[in-house]
């Protein structure tokens, strides 16, 4: 009978501590929003044409993505207060 190895040593404190950085669709760029997982140009174009949201939902609801988008994204993302532009001349 071989011998009993104990599992490997990992460092769960440091995976469990190392915050994940969120894209905020409130104000994230168009290569900012093409990091998340599904979004390409067309669905970046989508969501920052909707601007602003006021819940992960309208992702769907307003700015017109599939559900499959939407739930590869939804624990990614955040929305936070649009920063103010400069008023279009």
């Amino acid at each position: 009978m071989p011998p009993v190895r104990p599992p490997a040593a990992t460092d769960k404190k440091s995976a469990a501590t190392k915050p994940v950085k969120k894209v905020d669709l409130n104000n994230a760029s168009l290569e900012e929003l093409k990091t998340l997982p599904t979004v390409g140009d067309a669905e970046a174009k989508a969501i920052i044409a909707h601007r602003p949201y006021k819940s992960k939902g309208e992702l769907v609801t307003k700015a017109g993505l599939p559900e499959g988008v939407y739930h590869a994204v939804k624990h990614k993302v955040e929305m936070q207060t649009p920063r103010k532009t400069a008023p279009k001349k």
